[in-house]
Formats: C-alpha cells, structure tokens, sequence
C-alpha cells in the first residue's frame, strides 16, 4: 500500500488509508447473522476473587445448558490473571474453559510500548507541530488510553514515514531501474482493488520489494538514526497487522503477531502482560485438536475486514 502512494496515475482516484484499503481488497463473504444475548448483571467488582469464580461457575452453566462440551471466554488482563488462579485449580475449569485475553487491551497496551520508546525522540513534537495531535491529547496517544486516536495518529504517522522512505528509495535507483520500478508501481495502482492482490504476488513485485529490503537494510548499518526509525515503522506494522488478524479473524497469524509482540512488554517494563502473554501464547497453542480446528477454520471463513475489533473467537 504504501509503495502505490508514492506513484500518482492520471484520471485514477485516490488510494484510501490503510483501514480503507484492507476493506477493499479483502475477498471475502459476509458471515452468517448471529444472535447477541446479555446474561444477568453481577453487581459486584470485576476483580474480586469470588466475582471472577462466580463468572466461571456461570460460564459452566451457560455451556451446559448449551450441550457445549467447552466454551471461550474473553477478558483483559486483570481479570483474566485472577480467572487463571481460579482456572487452574479446578478441573472442570481448566478442561472445558478456554480463556482468552481480550485483544483491545494488548493493543493499548502495546501502543504504550510505542509511545514509551518514540516519544522522547520527537514523536511527540512531530504529532503536535504537524497537527495530527493537539498538545492537551497527546499524552492519550503515547500512552495509548486513547485508544481510537492514538490508532490513527500512528496510522498518519507511519503513512508518511513510509512515503518518505519509499521515495528516497527510488531515487537511489539508476536511470533504468528507477523508470522499471516507476513501470511496476504504476501496474500495481492501476489493479487496485480487484486485481491487487494477485499483482501484488508477481515476479517483477516481489523483486522490487527485494531491493528495497536489501537498501533498508544497507541504510540501517551505515546510519543509527535511519535504523531506530524503521524500528518505529516496523512496531506500528506489529499493531497493524495484529489489528487484521482480529477483525479478519485470522488464528494463525493472531498468534505470530503476538510473539513479535511479546518481547516488547519484556523491554519495556510491562510487567502483567510479560508474565501472563506468555501462559496465553503457550495454551493457545497447545488447545486440544477439536478446538484448535475450530480456531483455526475462523480463518477459512474469510470474514470481512471488520471495523470491530474484538472478532475472533
């Protein structure tokens, strides 16, 4: 995407931002309409011991009534730590509950990790002299509290960052290969969006992204300041993509985006989800085959790229 907005096509509209244009070349299918129901309000804290046990007694109600033989159930990490304690000390608990840390809280979690290692660098004063940020916001962006703003200013931020690093890419090139790399943008914005992702996988594509791998990295070693800021870019695509995968529905790539997050929490001194992402990942991973397929065949439903982003099961 961000290789096509570097390249303007006459009489062609403009590409829409990153949101826009994961709904636009997304194949997919709308699923099946499902019904919502609320149980009944338990009027007690959320993290209290006998509150947390009481949600998981009535979750095995719920699944037994249902004739279910198991049952997910989705929290953020305060409550899902307590539910752990609960979980691991009850058979029952441990062999028909699946436990799920919810994907909203990770994500203004892992924002915090951005806004944390980037805001002293400039990031801050680039959001509010470009005016993406007003002054009295920004501590909600870096912090990530302010969950849909702080998306779009990295979404903002990132975009133009990649345009610029995309554009002194081309004009390293030589003659030749600059007008060939002009030539392969210019077919790969004319097929947007019916016919991207296929232009996306050819051979002349793939060897244009080689290149410019291969300068990124060049540029990286001979310059600190040039590689910190593709560690920035690189952060927000682990956002980005961990983001597709929830509204998308996509298991796999849910649980490889995680383990490109997890050493952040490490190094930055997110404490709860360092110790309990990795419990997370592990049962995730070693969920009996049954309700590993099912995980898993979420992905081949090919949902539609949602504006939601709790999605997955």
């Amino acid at each position: 995407m961000w290789m096509c907005k570097t390249v303007q096509v006459t009489d062609a509209p403009p590409l829409p931002a990153w949101t826009g244009f994961n709904r636009a070349t997304a194949k997919s299918i709308a699923p099946p309409i499902t019904k919502i129901g609320y149980l009944p309000v338990i009027d007690a804290s959320p993290t209290e011991m006998s509150t947390v046990n009481t949600v998981l007694v009535k979750s095995i109600d719920v699944i037994n009534k249902l004739n279910l033989p198991s049952g997910v159930l989705v929290m953020d990490q305060a409550i899902y730590s307590k539910a752990q304690q609960i979980r691991w000390q009850n058979q029952e608990f441990e062999s028909r509950l699946v436990l799920r840390l919810g994907e909203f809280h990770t994500a203004m979690s892992f924002m915090a990790v951005i806004g944390k290692q980037y805001k002293d660098a400039g990031l801050e004063d680039l959001m509010i002299e470009s005016g993406v940020s007003a002054q009295g916001s920004v501590n909600g962006v870096m912090s990530g509290h302010h969950y849909n703003r702080s998306i779009r200013c990295h979404k903002l931020v990132a975009e133009a960052m990649h345009r610029l690093r995309f554009s002194e890419f081309l004009d390293s090139l030589p003659e030749a290969e600059y007008l060939g790399a002009l030539d392969c943008l210019i077919r790969l914005r004319e097929s947007f969006p019916e016919d991207f992702s296929d232009e996306a996988k050819s051979d002349h594509v793939k060897m244009l992204q080689a290149k410019y791998k291969a300068h990124l990295e060049e540029r990286s070693r001979s310059n600190a300041n040039y590689a910190f800021w593709n560690s920035y870019l690189e952060m927000v695509q682990v956002l980005l993509l961990f983001i597709r995968a929830t509204r998308e529905g996509g298991w796999e790539l849910h649980l490889s985006v995680l383990r490109d997050m997890l050493p952040w929490y490490f190094a930055y001194g997110r404490v709860n989800y360092s110790r309990y992402l990795p419990v997370y990942l592990q049962e995730m991973s070693a969920l009996k085959v049954t309700i590993q397929v099912c995980m898993k065949n979420s992905a081949k439903v090919n949902l539609p790229f949602s504006g939601q982003i709790v999605r997955l099961p």
